[in-house]
């Protein structure tokens, strides 16, 4: 049997989507941010972000100037985690006009998820600075490293006598005592830190080709006797 108009009217009004348009009651109960439009989601992310990330560097800034005056070694790291933090940031303002709604509200309704992206971009520059400590990933285009030192007295010299020792004890510390040979080479370090935090894929592919070769070296399973 055919409908009539009126319930044609209604079964469209029952099949529209939520998420297309608000109801009135949420509409009146809704605060003005929930109504906004997605230039004014940008628009408190990007403020929220700029606070978030800003409070961040600037006390991984004083840790690391604080560790480089007490003479602990360390600060490397921190500049490469503060460089793919920014390169995180940038990204994530890149893609803010491309998210949809629901996202951008997600976002800028939690400073959790807001800064989760700038602190992965952070720990994959890390990982990075793994794999050029390691030498596993080497070339023109990365950065070379040698030990940190710094001066100290030489134990039982009557007058005392300086002399340059390797920063930090043997060990897994020598990690975090590692620095550029040259100047250039920590501009490189820097770049391609901002690199790992920018690009979602850059390290992934790293892995991905780490884990084919580490597949293909494998000896093979010797073939069970029938």
């Amino acid at each position: 049997m055919a409908r009539s108009r009126g319930e044609n009217s209604q079964a469209e009004k029952g099949d529209a989507k939520p998420d297309e348009d608000l109801s009135k009651s949420d509409l009146s109960e809704a605060s003005p941010f929930d109504v906004a439009t997605a230039d004014d989601y940008i628009v408190d992310i990007s403020k929220s972000l700029l606070v978030l990330v800003s409070a961040l560097i600037g006390l991984i800034t004083v840790v690391a100037g604080l560790v480089y005056w007490k003479g602990y070694g360390g600060s490397v790291p921190l500049f490469v985690f503060t460089c793919g933090i920014i390169g995180g940031v940038i990204s994530i303002q890149q893609r803010l006009p491309k998210l949809d709604a629901r996202t951008l509200k997600m976002m800028a309704h939690s400073n959790y998820y807001l800064v989760l992206a700038p602190l992965v971009g952070g720990v994959l520059s890390l990982l990075l600075y793994m794999l050029f400590l390691s030498g596993l990933l080497s070339g023109d285009l990365f950065p070379n490293f040698v030990p940190d030192t710094v001066m100290r007295v030489v134990p039982g010299s009557d007058p005392e006598v300086m002399e340059r020792v390797i920063s930090g004890e043997p060990g897994i510390g020598r990690i975090f005592t590692q620095g550029g040979e040259g100047y250039e080479d920590y501009g490189k370090l820097f770049f391609w830190s901002f690199v790992a935090g920018y690009s979602e894929k850059f390290i992934p592919n790293v892995i991905g080709r780490f884990e084919g070769a580490a597949t293909a070296s494998a000896p093979a399973k010797p073939a069970k006797p029938e």
